[in-house]
C-alpha cells in the first residue's frame, strides 16, 4: 500500500542516513526529495505566517530560497568529485535542520507497534516542548499531542497520502503539561522506496494572544460606538424638544393674517428652524458617512432656488461684519434637476458659512452655474463656486484642509471657531452627489471654492409651479432702461446680466454724483435700483436728491441693501422707495419687484390673507376620537393641544405613562399619542403593559402612536415592536398627524 520495503524504529543517525546516500546518482534522490518537501513546508508557513509576523516569514523565506539555490547550483560533476558535493549538501541540509525557527519531526507513520513514532527532530522542536532530543526519538506523537490521535492515524495517512500536504492548526503539550496552540504543515516524502513524514510546527502562543487583543479592541471599539449612538440617540431628544416647540408654534402663527413683511420674516423663521433640524439629522448621520452606508435621497430640485434659500440663512452673519454677500444664478440652469437637496443644501451653507468667517472685509459671491463636463456616469453637472476676499490659506497648510479635525492653522480654532470637520463631510457628502469639493485657488486675497455635482434633469414633483424664478418675456419689463447705482463691482456684473437676460437696458454708475448727472440730462430712464452703502452718498441720500430733482420726481426706485429695515429707518426716510431688497438678492425677488414698481406705486406693506390653512377645525366631526396625549414637555404637550384644538379635537392630558395607564381605567379612548422619552415610567414600557393587559383587556388593541424626538436608525423599529402602531418625529408636522388621525377608526 505505502510501496515500503523495509521497518525503522529507531533513530537515523546522520551517519545512518548518509550511507544511504551513495546509493542515489546522478543527485541523491533522498537529499533532493527532503530538500524540496522542506522548501514546500518552509514557502507554506512563510505565506501563513506573514500577516501575524513578518519577521518570522522573512526568516522561513530566505530559509527557502537557500535550498532552492542549492538545488538550483547543483549539477552533477565526474564521479571523483560526486562524493565532495553530497558531503556539502549534507552538511547544509544539516545546518538548515539545526537551525530552522520552526519545529522539525521525523515520524515513522507505520511502526509496528501502530503508532506514529518519532524518528528524528532538531532543536526547536526540543526546545518548543521542553524535551531533549533523546526523550523524544522512538517516543510515539502523542507524546507531545493535547489529545491523543492514534486512533485516527489511518484517516490521517490516508488523507495524506491523497493530498501530500497538510496543513491547520492544532495543540501540543509541553513536558510539564502546559499546553499552546500551533500551526502545522504535514508532508509525505519518499526515500529509497520508503515513506516517511515530515512535520513541522510553529508555536501560535503569540499569534493567538493578538488575536484575543484584536477581538477584545474590536469589542471596545464596538462597546465605545454603542456609547456614541446612545449619547447621540440622548443629543437627538434634548435638541428636537426646543426645535418642536419653535417649529411647531411658527406653523400655527403662519397660519394667521399677516402683512407681507411679517410673512416673510416668519417664512425665514421656519426654514432656519427646518434648516437645523436637518443639520441636527445630519450629525446623528454622521456615523453613516463614517461606515459608508449614507443613502441619498434623490428628488426633484430647484438648485438656484436652493441656494438661495441656504445663503439667506447666512445673511445676518455677513451683515454684522459688514462684507457683501452676492449670489449669482446662470440662466443656462436646467429647472429642475434630480439630487439630495438636504445634502446639497448642507454643503452650500458649509462653504458659504467658512467663507464669511474668515473674511473680514470685502465680499463673498457665490456662483451657481452648469459645468460642460459629464460625471463619470454621463450626467450633467452643477458647479456651485464660493469666493471670498478672506485670508486665504498658506500653501504648506492646504494639505490639512479635508482631514478630519483639521484646520489650516490651529489658531483659526482660537480665532475662528469649530471643529474642523465641515470640509470633510462635505467632500464626502459632495462624492455621494455624483461629484466632490475642491479648494479652486488661494492666495492673500482670498479663496474660492467648488462644488460639483450630479444633476440630471427631471420633469417637476406634481403640482409644482413650472415658472421657477422669472418671467423672462415679462411685457413689463423688455426694454425698460434701468439705472444701477452701486460702488461694487461683482454686484454690478451680477445685475447687469440680470438686466440683460430680462430685455431690459442698464445703465451702471459706481458714484451717486455721476449717477445724478445723467439724470439731469433729461435722457429717460424707467426705474433705478440704489445700493445703499456708498462711499460719500449712502442710497437714502441719493434717493433724497434724485426727488428733489424735476427729472427723477416720479422715477421708481427700489432700494438695494445689506441691513434690516428697522436699522434703515433710523438712517432715514425710506418712503422714497417702491421696495427695499435685501442681499443677497434673489432673483425671484428683484425681477417681481421691478414688475410691480413700473405698474404700482404703493410703498405701504398690504396685509395678506393667511395661506390655505392645513387646519380643519371640523376634521373631529368627521373623524370623532377620543384622544389621550401622554407628554411630560410643558411646551410640547401645549403645542400638541393647541394643533388638536385647530382640528376641533378636546384631547386629555397625561404626563407620564403610569398617569396614562390610570386615565385608561377611567375612560374609554379612540387613540393614544405617546411619548417615548418620560419620568415614571415611559412610552415603551407603558405601550408593553397596556398590551399585557394592564389597562384593561378592552384595551389591548388600542391605537397607540408614538410622539418621540429620537430620530436614530431603529428608533421606528423599537417603536412598532413594543406594539406601537405608529410613529411621529419631532417636531410633529401637521400633515403627518392629520393623516394618522384620519386612518383611525372610532370605537364602535
Amino acid at each position: 500500500m505505502f510501496g515500503r520495503k523495509s521497518h525503522c524504529s529507531v533513530a537515523l543517525s546522520w551517519q545512518s542516513k548518509a550511507e544511504l546516500m551513495p546509493r542515489f546518482s546522478p543527485i541523491p534522490p533522498a537529499i533532493k526529495t527532503l530538500l524540496m518537501a522542506f522548501v514546500a513546508l518552509v514557502s507554506g508557513f512563510g505565506i501563513r505566517s506573514v500577516w501575524p509576523d513578518t519577521i518570522s516569514a522573512g526568516i522561513m523565506a530566505l530559509l527557502g530560497a537557500t535550498v532552492i539555490l542549492l538545488l538550483a547550483i547543483y549539477r552533477p560533476g565526474p564521479a571523483p568529485t560526486l562524493a565532495k558535493h553530497e558531503s556539502q549538501e549534507r552538511k547544509h541540509l544539516e545546518a538548515i535542520w539545526k537551525h530552522a525557527p520552526m519545529g522539525i519531526l521525523l515520524l515513522d507513520p507505520r511502526d509496528k507497534d501502530g503508532v506514529v513514532r518519532i524518528i528524528d527532530c532538531n532543536k526547536t522542536a526540543c526546545d518548543m516542548h521542553g524535551y531533549t532530543r533523546e526523550e523524544l526519538i522512538g517516543q510515539n506523537m502523542d507524546i507531545l499531542e493535547e489529545t491523543p490521535w492514534g486512533q485516527w492515524k489511518d484517516q490521517w495517512f490516508a488523507g495524506l497520502q491523497k493530498e501530500k500536504i497538510l496543513q491547520g492548526e492544532g495543540k501540543h503539550r509541553r513536558k510539564d503539561g502546559s499546553v499552546f496552540p500551533t500551526e502545522y504543515f504535514t508532508s509525505l516524502v519518499e526515500m529509497d522506496g520508503e515513506e516517511w513524514v515530515i512535520g513541522m510546527d510553529i508555536d501560535a502562543t503569540a499569534r493567538r494572544a493578538a488575536e484575543t487583543a484584536m477581538k477584545q479592541a474590536k469589542e471596545e471599539a464596538e462597546l465605545a460606538n454603542r456609547a456614541k449612538s446612545e449619547f447621540l440617540a440622548v443629543m437627538s431628544h434634548e435638541i428636537r424638544t426646543p426645535m418642536n416647540g419653535i417649529i411647531g408654534f411658527t406653523n400655527l402663527l403662519y397660519d394667521t393674517p399677516l402683512n407681507a413683511e411679517q410673512r416673510d420674516w416668519l417664512a425665514t423663521i421656519r426654514t432656519s428652524g427646518e434648516t437645523l433640524l436637518t443639520l441636527i439629522n445630519d450629525i446623528l448621520d454622521f456615523s453613516k458617512i463614517e461606515s459608508g452606508k449614507m443613502e441619498m435621497n434623490l428628488q426633484p430640485t430647484r438648485v438656484g432656488r436652493s441656494v438661495e434659500e441656504a445663503v439667506d440663512l447666512l445673511w445676518s452673519k455677513a451683515n454684522e461684519k459688514q462684507i457683501e454677500l452676492l449670489v449669482s444664478i446662470d440662466h443656462n440652469l436646467p429647472a429642475w434637476v434630480m439630487t439630495d437637496v438636504t445634502r446639497f443644501r448642507q454643503i452650500v451653507l458649509n462653504l458659504v458659512g467658512n467663507a464669511i468667517k474668515f473674511t473680514a472685509k470685502g465680499e463673498v459671491e457665490v456662483t451657481v452655474e452648469p459645468v460642460a463636463t459629464l460625471a463619470e456616469n454621463g450626467d450633467p453637472q452643477i458647479a456651485v463656486v464660493v469666493r471670498d476676499t478672506g485670508v486665504g490659506i498658506p500653501a504648506d497648510r492646504i494639505e490639512r484642509l479635508f482631514k478630519a479635525f483639521s484646520q489650516a492653522d490651529s489658531s483659526t480654532t482660537r480665532e475662528f471657531g469649530g471643529t474642523g470637520l465641515g470640509l470633510v463631510i462635505s467632500r464626502r457628502l459632495g462624492e455621494l452627489l455624483g461629484g466632490t469639493v475642491e479648494l479652486v485657488n488661494t492666495n492673500h486675497n482670498g479663496s474660492t471654492f467648488r462644488l460639483i455635482i450630479a444633476a440630471p434633469p427631471c420633469p417637476p414633483p406634481e403640482g409644482a409651479e413650472t415658472k421657477v424664478f422669472i418671467d423672462e418675456e415679462s411685457a413689463n419689463l423688455i426694454g425698460k432702461r434701468v439705472l444701477i447705482v452701486d460702488d461694487n463691482e461683482t454686484n454690478c456684473r451680477i445685475l447687469r446680466n440680470l438686466i440683460k437676460r430680462w430685455k431690459m437696458v442698464p445703465e451702471i454708475f459706481s458714484a451717486p454724483q455721476a449717477a445724478l448727472d445723467r439724470l439731469r440730462s433729461g435722457a429717460p430712464i424707467d426705474i433705478a435700483l440704489l445700493d445703499m452703502m456708498m462711499p460719500g452718498m449712502d442710497g437714502i441720500k441719493l434717493a433724497e436728491h434724485i426727488r428733489n430733482d424735476v427729472t427723477g420726481h416720479d422715477l421708481p426706485l427700489l432700494l438695494i441693501s445689506s441691513v434690516g429695515q428697522d436699522e434703515l429707518r433710523k438712517l432715514g426716510d425710506v418712503s422714497a422707495f417702491k421696495a427695499i431688497l435685501h442681499k443677497p438678492l434673489r432673483q425671484s425677488n428683484l425681477h417681481d419687484s421691478m414688475v410691480n414698481a413700473l405698474g404700482f406705486s404703493s410703498t405701504v406693506p398690504i396685509p395678506t390673507a393667511p395661506e390655505a390653512s392645513r387646519f380643519d377645525a371640523a376634521m373631529a366631526g368627521q373623524y370623532p376620537l377620543n384622544v389621550l396625549v401622554a407628554e411630560d414637555n410643558p411646551i410640547n404637550r401645549k403645542l400638541i393641544q393647541r394643533l388638536l384644538q385647530r382640528l376641533g379635537y378636546e384631547p386629555e392630558l397625561v404626563v407620564n405613562g403610569r398617569e396614562c395607564i390610570e386615565a385608561l381605567h377611567q375612560k374609554p379612548y379612540d387613540v393614544v399619542l405617546m411619548d417615548c422619552q418620560m419620568p415614571i415610567l415611559d412610552g415603551y414600557e407603558a405601550t408593553l403593559r397596556i398590551r399585557s393587559g394592564a389597562a384593561g383587556a378592552d384595551q389591548r388593541a388600542l391605537p397607540i402612536i408614538a410622539l418621540t424626538a429620537a430620530a436614530m436608525v431603529g428608533d421606528r423599529e423599537r417603536c412598532l415592536n413594543v406594539g406601537m402602531n405608529d410613529y411621529l418625529t419631532k417636531p410633529v408636522q401637521p400633515e403627518a398627524l392629520i393623516q394618522i388621525l384620519r386612518s383611525i377608526l372610532p370605537r364602535t
